[in-house]
Order: structure tokens, then sequence, then C-alpha cells
């Protein structure tokens, strides 16, 4: 028959090197630089979305005009505002939508990371 030790004389912390008590009875969560990164990338990333969604109301789709700005290689920016139909970029902008709910929602799970009702909202517009 095998006998178990239930109780210990052990400390329930231990000390480090710098002397920093660490607590060994509970399980620890470690926050990891990749998590970190992953969360800023989230956040971004939703950000965009929910710039993007306000763009399918029906009131839009009316009146379009598509502002192009771009930086160049000497510093300078390229600011440039046409007319243009909804129906030529409305299918494209959908499909960078959707690239990057996908995106949102692969990273979370893969960095156990929990989205707020927000951010689920932002995330399931459209």
């Amino acid at each position: 028959m095998k006998s178990f030790k239930i109780f210990s004389n052990e400390p329930a912390w231990s000390e480090d090197r710098a002397g920093r008590k660490e607590d060994k009875s509970m399980a620890k969560i470690v926050k990891t630089e990749t998590q970190e990164q992953a969360l800023k990338d989230i956040n971004e990333k939703i950000k965009i979305i929910s710039a993007i969604n306000p763009l399918f109301t029906e009131e839009v789709l009316d009146n379009t005009k598509l502002k192009v700005t771009a930086d160049k290689e000497d510093g300078n920016q390229v600011n440039t505002v046409f007319p243009i139909s909804f129906a030529l970029i409305a299918g494209n902008i959908k499909e960078y939508r959707k690239k990057l709910v996908n995106e949102v929602i692969t990273k979370a799970k893969a960095n156990a990371i929990i989205l707020d009702e927000d951010d689920t909202a932002i995330l399931n517009q459209v």
C-alpha cells in the first residue's frame, strides 16, 4: 500500500535570490511578450473593423468619395479624394473586414485572450 504525504512542514512560500517571496501554494498565470503583442494587435484590428462597419449603411452607399493617403519615400504625402461608386469597392472592403475578423478570432484563441461584449459586437456587426 502506498502512503501519501498530505501535510508538510515546508512553508507555503520561498524566497528567490533577490529575497522576494514567492507563493508556492497557488498556480500562476504567466503573461508572455507574445500574448501582450497579440493583445495590441487584436485591439488595432478591432479599431479598423469598427471604422469599417459604418460604411455599410444605406446613407453611405448613395454618395461615396474615396480618400487615398499614401506616404512617399521622400517623406511627403499624397492625398487624393475622388468620387467612386461604393459598389466598386464594397466587395474588397468586405473581404478585408472578413480577413481581419478571422485574424482577431484566431489570434485571441491562440493566445488565450477573451474578447469583451463590445469587441464581440463589433466583430458580429454587418
